[in-house]
């Protein structure tokens, strides 16, 4: 049987049983004909059976006022023609209607086909139960419990060929969606409840009908078939906002998408709601695009800014709450030098921020400071004379706050030595550059913390088989011994990326990958103890990227992490205790709205 134009179809069995690989392919192509530009949705409850369902009644309304101002309505944008431009719509209202129940009788309950639906719709608008059609009105009919629909002979929830929904329209400028009982196993897939497979086959039907209200005169396809931007995309259905959607098809993207994608570059954020919550969807942070590393901290009010890089030019940016837990600001540049590889930040003891970049002709490290904590940044300056000197040619910075007050600076060179620079209080100046050696054949990575006793611990790779070597101040005022291996490597891959913090029992943990995407984890009990043996944490399937760690208020460690598949999803895993072990990875948010 020939599949109807304008339906959302059942799941084929293939589907049902999981077998059938989602791998969305195709094109649209607009035929001339009439767009919703700014659709008004009014939602149709038909049958004796809603008044008591208002929770569901309301919770359909409640989807449909978010939807139409949502980032799905601007994807939608990509098929606006000249003269007909497609942007937000808005619920117009919606009603329950008890009688007469909707069709007709049948031995097994009851039937409607098209035809009655479509008369009950010009009734309605003549005697007034439903506002005017104005060009840009799509009634939505939702049919009772019971009541079989039945469009161009196929009838709702059966298999192999039915439907969970369709669209179409009458008179011209009557266009509707019909959606019937769906409580079948072809239209929920035994994943979705109710709610999430009506909200799901409703944004299907929006999509379809905004972009082609009068089938297969708008976009569609060119085969016989003549699908439509939501029937390429029909078994991906993901989450904004809390709404269970289904992804349409983008001609721009190639792809199936619920919103636009963003620029390369763009940054994202997720965050908790409450302490120990869980984190929500990610939502782009501001408009930068072509961003490249970044650096956050934590200013003297408690509110967060980050930093990063423009990748064009190399140019320092920064964006930052109005107040703890507050919105963010634009993107604004700081004073201006371009040509920046690397950004770190740190915070002085009166509470200025200072950031460190290097630059990528000499690879010397310069900095800018805040004059007051609530204050813009003066101009950038070279730390100390690096020109010719052990400053230059530097790869990898990190940077702390030591028990003096001010910061110390620690580097990599591109030889693979290591190198730090301080100042003892906020306001005076940097020392000269000290060389800490490396081990041979060198050093890639840096990184460093600070001990519960004040004294300063740098931790780097090597550069040849990967392993973790560190260093560590006799006391707070003393210098650095020779680098050491942190204790046996042999079970660990080569490591290639480290974060390191504080624990609650006041020693140190460090996080790392492999060159094989794994995870491990090291620790010592206290700030004199040895490091206790190499832990796996173990991976998500597409295995590890970049790695990094947090501290909760209550002590808890929080490991997050970037995976290997081409999406680059963010996973996360937290101890449950502060002195227990770090269950499996989970991902955080839904950064596939964004990536797909």
């Amino acid at each position: 049987m020939t599949k109807a134009h304008g339906i959302v179809p059942i799941f084929t069995p293939e589907q049902l049983a999981g077998i059938a690989a989602f791998a969305p392919h195709g094109h649209v192509t607009y035929q001339g004909g009439h767009l919703l530009t700014a659709v008004e949705v009014f939602p149709i409850f038909w049958g004796s059976a809603w008044p008591t369902y208002t929770d569901m009644t309301l919770n359909i309304n409640q989807f449909f006022n978010y939807i139409l101002t949502s980032p799905l309505m601007d994807l939608l944008s990509e098929y606006s023609v000249p003269g007909q431009i497609i942007g937000r719509g808005r619920l117009k209202g919606s009603v329950i209607i008890r009688t007469p129940e909707p069709g007709h009788p049948t031995g097994s309950g009851r039937e409607i086909n098209d035809s009655e639906i479509q008369q009950a719709l010009r009734t309605w608008i003549a005697n007034g139960t439903i506002p005017q059609p104005n060009g840009n009105t799509l009634y939505f009919v939702y049919l009772d419990s019971g009541v079989t629909s039945v469009f161009e002979g196929i009838r709702s929830c059966q298999l192999p060929n039915g439907f969970c929904g369709y669209h179409s329209n009458t008179d011209n400028n009557i266009f509707y969606g019909v959606i019937p009982s769906i409580q079948c196993k072809g239209c929920t897939k035994d994943t979705l409840l109710t709610l999430q497979a009506y909200t799901k086959i409703s944004s299907h039907e929006l999509c379809e009908a905004i972009t082609d209200p009068i089938v297969s005169q708008g976009w569609c396809d060119l085969t016989v078939a003549k699908e439509e931007i939501g029937d390429f995309c029909n078994t991906d259905f993901q989450h904004m906002a809390g709404c269970t959607i289904q992804s349409v098809w983008s001609n721009r993207a190639n792809a199936c998408l619920i919103r636009r994608p963003p620029p390369v570059g763009s940054l994202f954020y997720a965050f908790q709601t409450t302490p120990n919550n869980g984190f929500g969807d990610w939502s782009m942070l501001g408009d930068a695009v072509g961003l490249g590393q970044i650096a956050a901290i934590s200013t003297y009010n408690s509110s967060i800014e980050i930093f990063a890089l423009d990748t064009n030019v190399g140019q320092a940016l920064t964006i930052f709450q109005n107040a703890p837990n507050g919105d963010f600001e634009g993107w604004v540049s700081i004073a201006y030098m371009d040509r920046l590889g690397q950004i770190a930040v740190g915070k002085n003891a009166d509470g200025c921020l200072e950031v460190f970049a290097i630059d990528n002709t000499f690879g010397s490290v310069s900095h800018t400071v805040q004059p007051t904590p609530s204050s813009f940044f003066g101009d950038w300056r070279t730390l100390v004379d690096a020109i010719g000197g052990p400053g230059q040619g530097l790869g990898q910075i990190a940077v702390i706050s030591p028990y003096s007050g001010g910061l110390q600076i620690f580097a990599v060179d591109t030889f693979g030595q290591a190198w730090t620079s301080w100042k003892t209080g906020p306001t005076s100046d940097y020392q000269y550059w000290l060389g800490l050696g490396a081990p041979s054949p060198g050093l890639c990575e840096i990184a460093v913390a600070r001990n519960s006793d004040d004294r300063l611990e740098v931790f780097a790779i090597d550069a040849d088989a990967g392993n973790l070597w560190h260093t560590a101040q006799f006391n707070r005022d003393s210098g650095f011994p020779p680098w050491t291996p942190l204790v046996s490597q042999e079970d660990v891959g080569g490591l290639r990326q480290i974060a390191v913090i504080n624990t609650y029992s006041g020693g140190l943990q460090i996080f790392a990958v492999d060159t094989v995407g794994q995870a491990w984890t090291i620790w010592k009990t206290s700030s004199t103890s040895d490091y206790q043996y190499w832990l796996g944490l173990g991976a998500p399937p597409a295995g590890l990227d970049q790695i990094a760690v947090g501290k909760n208020a209550d002590g808890r460690l929080e490991v997050f992490a970037v995976d290997r598949g081409k999406d680059g999803f963010v996973w996360h895993t937290a101890q449950p205790t502060t002195s227990s072990g770090f269950p499996a990875w989970s991902s955080v948010g839904d950064l596939g709205d964004w990536v797909r």
